[in-house]
């Protein structure tokens, strides 16, 4: 689940690097870190989606077995995904 909701972030986040003409990054990393030289996330956001996106990949590649504390700390870093929400929101109206 939270492997989902994180593809989900990727996804807004090159929606928005899309519809703002903001260029084309070549990891997920650089996603985010485009969409921080926008000002669309602030650094304290950027930072905490890349260690989001750091233990999504943990998961998904399952590079070894993930655990319990880093889960714990996945689903606190989740609430960081406003700042993006209310980005990609912005763009819909």
């Amino acid at each position: 689940m939270k492997c989902q909701i994180s593809n989900s972030a990727i996804d807004l986040a090159e929606l928005i690097l899309a519809e703002k003409s903001l260029g084309f990054p070549s990891n997920y990393k650089e996603v985010f870190e485009m969409l921080n030289q926008a000002r669309v996330i602030n650094k304290n956001s950027l930072d905490s989606i890349k260690r989001l996106i750091f233990l999504r990949n943990l998961i998904s590649h399952e590079y070894y077995k993930i655990t319990p504390k880093e889960l714990k700390e996945m689903a606190e870093l989740l609430q960081i995904l406003d700042d993006l929400i209310l980005a990609g929101k912005k763009l819909v109206k």
